[in-house]
């Protein structure tokens, strides 16, 4: 044995070395406080900004649910499988992340942790029906395919995980109004998200019926999906009382909603083939497949300018 291998060792002192760790501490000691400021003041009375962000992303969640149930029905119709089943992957970890961050707050996201006992209620049942749901997405991620109970599991769980984020959506949105946010703000906020899923519930429904689940069913599904898009359009374009919507607030807003109406004319006539009950081509499934995500980009922008009110 050589005698230098059991010698204690020396550690020169490094003055680079040391001014890193230093400037590494500092900065971990910020994050630290900065994240405690965050969670703190959003625990209190979190600003208008805050109940936006929370508004915007968990309406945002409504979408995510109907867009991994489309990608899902794409890959099972053998339409860009390798490319939509990236997209299945990415969807379902946002669907994740933010899921978590609504409930104990996430940073980077600007999601400041729930404290009501009512809305933590609300995303524990989003949770519970998650749970259901991502077995059957998880399994054809990680198989590369799909099998009988896999379909049924997401056919029969879509709609009920849809409707309990809707849940806890409209919570959210009650709780800013009682806070002082602008009640026509977080409506247009709530309503614009909600489009946003529309254009994902539609293109479900068309590749359903394609696909031939239950297509009766799904036909009048789509076309009051179709309905409900519409009219909500039509309130942000012009105001709508009922709907409790202003008229767009910014000539911006005004022209990234005309810019939403433009989308829309293009897409409905896709859709309206199968209302009508019309064979679909092969050519027609892969342009809703390119269209429907030309007008959520459009509505999504549209949703971000008004959070950023």
């Amino acid at each position: 044995m050589l005698p230098y291998r059991d010698a204690p060792m020396r550690t020169l002192w490094n003055p680079m070395a040391a001014n890193t760790k230093a400037r590494w501490l500092l900065a971990c000691v910020f994050a630290v406080l900065a994240f405690a400021s965050f969670v703190g003041s959003a625990g209190a009375v979190p600003a208008n900004a805050n109940y936006n962000r929370v508004i915007n992303l968990a309406g945002k969640q409504r979408m995510l649910t109907q867009k991994m149930t489309k990608e899902f029905l794409l890959f099972a119709l053998e339409v860009d499988q390798a490319k939509n089943l990236r997209s299945l992957r990415a969807t379902r970890n946002l669907f994740d992340r933010t899921l978590k961050g609504l409930r104990h707050g996430d940073l980077e996201l600007g999601l400041p942790p729930t404290r009501k006992p009512s809305i933590i209620k609300s995303l524990d049942k989003v949770k519970r029906l998650w749970s259901k749901f991502d077995a059957a997405i998880s399994a054809t991620i990680r198989s590369g395919a799909i099998d009988g109970k896999q379909f049924t599991s997401v056919a029969r769980f879509n709609l009920p995980l849809l409707a309990a984020m809707d849940e806890s959506v409209n919570s959210f949105e009650g709780d800013a109004k009682k806070r002082g946010v602008d009640p026509a703000l977080a409506t247009a906020i709530n309503i614009s998200g909600r489009q946003r899923m529309l254009t994902q519930k539609m293109s479900k429904e068309f590749l359903f019926i394609v696909y031939g689940f239950e297509a009766d069913k799904n036909r009048k599904r789509l076309n009051a999906t179709v309905g409900f898009f519409e009219r909500a359009l039509d309130g942000l374009l012009a105001g709508d009382a009922e709907m409790g919507l202003p008229p767009p607030p910014s000539k911006k807003i005004a022209a990234q909603l005309a810019r939403v109406k433009r989308h829309w004319n293009s897409f409905l006539p896709l859709l309206a083939k199968v209302i009508e009950g019309s064979t679909v081509a092969a050519s027609v499934v892969r342009e809703v497949a390119a269209r429907n995500l030309s007008l959520l980009r459009a509505m999504n922008k549209t949703v971000n300018m008004y959070e950023a009110l």
